[in-house]
């Protein structure tokens, strides 16, 4: 994505396996929209995490705010393997790098934050 959205964030992170195929580990995504949607909004933000269904062991993180009118707007999103500790510092340092100048951040009892 960081080529075809030059002002975007996204990392992706696999693991390599025996047998020379990869595993998902997770994955981050902001698009450029959304971080020029931010410096208009009053720093306020919101993080959250859900499982997500279909037999499967991810969460999805999302980063959210209000924009200039008032409508919730994505910032980021992050799908995982699982809600730990860990997970949200990787989480949240994506999140922090990508909108250094959050005022506040709220979650919604995160375990391990």
């Amino acid at each position: 994505m960081d080529k075809a959205d030059s002002g975007g964030r996204s990392t992706l992170d696999l693991a390599p396996l025996p047998d020379g195929q990869v595993q998902f580990l997770r994955i981050f995504c902001s698009p450029s929209g959304c971080t020029r949607t931010f410096r208009k909004c009053d720093g306020l933000v919101s993080v959250d995490a859900a499982h997500l269904k279909g037999g499967t062991q991810f969460q999805i993180f999302t980063m959210t705010t209000y924009d200039a009118n008032r409508e919730l707007t994505l910032l980021a999103f992050r799908v995982v393997t699982n809600e730990e500790a860990v997970r949200w510092y990787w989480v949240l340092r994506h999140y922090l790098e990508c909108f250094p100048s959050v005022s506040l951040l709220m979650a919604d009892e995160p375990k391990g934050v």
